[in-house]
């Protein structure tokens, strides 16, 4: 759990302030291979090095949807309506089931 706790809020251990400059949440620091240049016979290895953990991952794509469309300094509408259209459509698909067994014939 200590371990844990000292994590919270330091910088990912790839990021080298010298090197990277300014710290952006929104980039992957570890040099890789991407997948479209990953041969097949090479799939098992590039597999084993990536984290299976999926909370950095869905970190990067927060702050890399965020510094497209919320908080560029001449932003539009367009972040706020996807987000708006987003919940709408997790909603509909959540409550699916009793929309479909309400009878409408009355």
């Amino acid at each position: 759990m200590d371990k844990f706790m000292q994590r919270i809020g330091s910088y990912p251990a790839e990021y080298k302030p010298h090197i990277h400059g300014p710290f952006n949440p929104a980039i992957n620091y570890k040099p890789d291979t991407p997948f479209k240049d990953v041969k097949l016979g090479e799939l098992g290895k590039w597999f084993q090095r990536r984290n299976p953990n999926p909370v950095p991952a869905v970190s990067r794509a927060y702050w890399r949807y965020c510094q497209t469309w919320l908080l560029p300094k001449k932003a539009s509408a367009a972040g706020l309506i996807q987000l708006i259209l987003g919940a709408s459509l997790f909603y509909y698909v959540m409550s699916y089931n009793t929309l479909s067994e309400y009878d409408y014939s009355e």
